[in-house]
């Protein structure tokens, strides 16, 4: 019968605890803030989904141009003080 094998260390998945620890200096500062940029980055790009699907769900249910869709979608967060992403949210809840 065969031998299982003992997981090497970089085979195991790295906490965010564990990756500040390990990573000390300045090249661990720069390594942290690069993954967090990526995370931005992702965050971004669902918000502008979010939007564009907001704006596709006003231009199918109330007839509106793409620009007159955005307008409204910017109006309702200015209006409620939210953000783009929060005012595409509570449309698409609207719409469910």
């Amino acid at each position: 019968m065969a031998k299982k094998r003992r997981k090497l260390s970089y085979e195991e998945p790295v906490t965010k605890g564990e990756r500040s620890a390990r990573l000390g200096g300045s090249a661990g500062r720069r390594l942290l803030r690069r993954m967090g940029r990526s995370d931005r980055l992702l965050y971004d790009a669902e918000s502008q989904a979010l939007v564009e699907q907001a704006i596709g769900f006003l231009l199918d249910s109330q007839g509106l141009s793409v620009d007159d869709a955005r307008n409204v979608l910017i109006q309702e967060a200015a209006d409620r003080g939210l953000t783009m992403r929060e005012a595409a949210e509570r449309v698409l809840r609207r719409e469910s």
